[in-house]
C-alpha cells in the first residue's frame, strides 16, 4: 500500500480508533447523564439516532465531527479536537481510563 514492508512500520500499542471511541462515548454519557437526561431525550434534542448514541456510549462506534458536534451542543458543550503526539502522555481523564481498563 505506502511501499513499506509490515515490519518497518512501528504500530502503536493499542488501537488508536478503538481508544477514541472508548473516551468519546465515556464523555457523552457522563454528561448525559448528569443532566439527568435519558438517550430517548438527548437523541430528541440533538436529531442523531439512538442507535448511534447507544453504539457511541458503548464505543463501538464514531460518530461524524457533525454528529458530535450536534450531541454536545444539545447538551450545552462545544466539541475541541485537539492533535497531541503519541509519546506524549495521554490528559488525566484518557489515563484514568487506561487504569480501568475501558
Amino acid at each position: 500500500m505506502c511501499g513499506l514492508a509490515k515490519d518497518e512500520v512501528d504500530a502503536p500499542a493499542t488501537d488508536p480508533l478503538a481508544e477514541l471511541a472508548g473516551t468519546l462515548g465515556t464523555e457523552v454519557r457522563e454528561v448525559r447523564e448528569g443532566l439527568g437526561w435519558s438517550r430517548w431525550l438527548l437523541t430528541c434534542y440533538s436529531g442523531t439516532s439512538r442507535s448511534l448514541l447507544t453504539r457511541l456510549e458503548e464505543g463501538t462506534a464514531l460518530p461524524s465531527v457533525a454528529a458530535l458536534t450536534r450531541l454536545a451542543s444539545a447538551m450545552g458543550k462545544r466539541v475541541w479536537i485537539t492533535l497531541v503526539d503519541e509519546r506524549e502522555a495521554l490528559p488525566a481523564r484518557a489515563q484514568e481510563r487506561k487504569v480501568k481498563g475501558e
